[in-house]
């Protein structure tokens, strides 16, 4: 699949980015979590919260085929998966990865000196991330109502043009 495009977030699509979110989310991870665990991510993906942390440091990157939202990746502290979202209709189509080596080739492109790459990853997403090189750190954990498992990657710098995974097994 070909047709699409990633872009970084530019302020106004809040909206659109908090519709896809939450779709997916409320489709596939919801049920994982508490009432009080969803109440506090609902807050995180509100369209206001979203431009309030974008406008600190713009870590966000957005797939588009035409005016179409496909998915979204949201970076925290230029190492730490935030966010990472596809619409059902294209999952299983690479736009995770495109969207994920994307950042990762942003993050280092700003200086980050970046060894290692991090998710609290959803029960179901778990084999999402091991599919992007990621490993389980630990035992699932619930925070706040949210359950989540530790995962990172580790990140091998064998050139300064091309920034590539090391996949590594736990």
């Amino acid at each position: 699949m070909d047709c699409y495009k990633i872009k970084e977030y530019k302020p106004g699509h809040e909206q659109e980015v908090y519709c896809l979110v939450k779709a997916v989310y409320d489709e596939f991870i919801s049920h994982e979590n508490s009432t009080d665990g969803n109440q506090l991510f609902y807050e995180w993906i509100s369209p206001g919260e979203i431009a309030n942390r974008q406008k600190s440091q713009n870590n966000m990157w957005l797939a588009w085929m035409g005016k179409e939202l496909l998915g979204m990746i949201e970076i925290r502290d230029s190492n730490t998966v935030s966010l990472l979202f596809v619409n059902k209709y294209y999952q299983n189509n690479g736009i995770a990865r495109h969207l994920f080596q994307t950042a990762l080739t942003e993050c280092t492109k700003r200086g980050s000196d970046i060894d290692k790459f991090y998710v609290h990853a959803s029960i179901c997403s778990v084999l999402v991330y091991k599919n992007l090189g990621f490993y389980v750190t630990g035992k699932a954990h619930k925070e706040n109502g949210i359950y989540y498992v530790p995962m990172e990657m580790t990140i091998n710098k064998e050139d300064k043009n091309r920034t590539k995974v090391k996949k590594t097994e736990s």
